[in-house]
């Protein structure tokens, strides 16, 4: 009998784990052809499947979860099914170190969602911060969007370091702006 329970255990957990994840999100195709992955609306940096995301000035995974970015860094994610009709909401997660802050001071972020300029934010404090800005529908026509953000200074490479560093990066998502806003 325990023999039996144990397969049957593992399958309803890989059902659960699976219905946590929700289902993958296909485009929608012509009756006949095989649906396509839409490129996720979310990019982890620990992620190895976000690493295609992940375009310009980003430097190499450390500790499995993070990344070091250049002052400017560009990532591409999925549109959120309903975003081009309401517009989405555009979040980063990312850390400042004390380090940065002590040499440069206050940091600015600026970020473009194809194009579509968002309001900046100053960060005074080190520590992890999470940035979020409405992004208008307009900004999000077609299946993926360019976003690229900009700190307004950063530690230029060095003799000990060879990389330019801005923030550390964690995440990066869009998510479907509420109908009724």
């Amino acid at each position: 009998m325990l023999k039996v329970c144990l397969p049957v255990a593992a399958v309803v957990s890989l059902l659960a784990l699976q219905a946590c994840r929700g289902p993958a999100e296909t485009a929608v195709e012509p009756e006949g052809a095989a649906p396509t992955e839409r490129l996720p609306a979310t990019a982890h940096a620990a992620d190895p499947l976000a690493a295609a995301q992940l375009k310009d000035g980003f430097y190499g995974l450390e500790e499995n979860a993070w990344r070091w970015t250049a002052g400017r860094f560009t990532v591409v994610l999925g549109i959120p099914e309903g975003a081009a009709e309401y517009g989405a909401v555009l979040s980063l997660r990312f850390s400042l170190p004390d380090a940065i802050l002590a040499r440069l001071g206050p940091v600015t972020l600026s970020t473009a969602v194809s194009g579509v300029e968002l309001e900046p934010q100053t960060f005074t404090q080190p520590g992890l911060h999470i940035y979020e800005r409405r992004v208008p529908a307009e900004a999000l026509a077609g299946d993926t969007a360019k976003v690229e953000f900009r700190t307004d200074k950063a530690i230029p490479p060095s003799e000990a370091d060879r990389r330019e560093l801005a923030l550390i990066f964690v995440s990066a998502s869009l998510r479907r702006a509420p109908a009724c806003d």
